[in-house]
């Protein structure tokens, strides 16, 4: 089984971000992950129906911020030049 995506201008280094829905009620559940296209195969090679595309993907590294993290408050103030207290 194959799944394909059509073809949208697609082009190594694009970036895509994938949001997971709840099948029940179709909302966004708040989980997402990014990533990086790093190969793109399209029609006919390997049997790709005209239009789609297959994609190679490697995910993306993303800097959390989490409240309350008194490190990342520190680097976040002193990346913004603000004094130490």
């Amino acid at each position: 089984m194959h799944d394909f995506l059509r073809d949208e201008g697609f082009r190594e280094g694009d970036k895509i971000l994938y949001r997971e829905y709840d099948p029940a009620d179709g909302e966004p559940t708040g989980d997402e992950l990014a990533v990086k296209i790093t190969a793109i195969t399209r029609a006919p090679d390997d049997d790709i129906p005209r239009g789609y595309v297959a994609i190679s993907i490697a995910p993306v590294p993303v800097p959390i911020h989490v409240p309350g993290d008194l490190a990342e408050e520190r680097r976040r103030r002193d990346a913004m030049g603000t004094k130490n207290l």
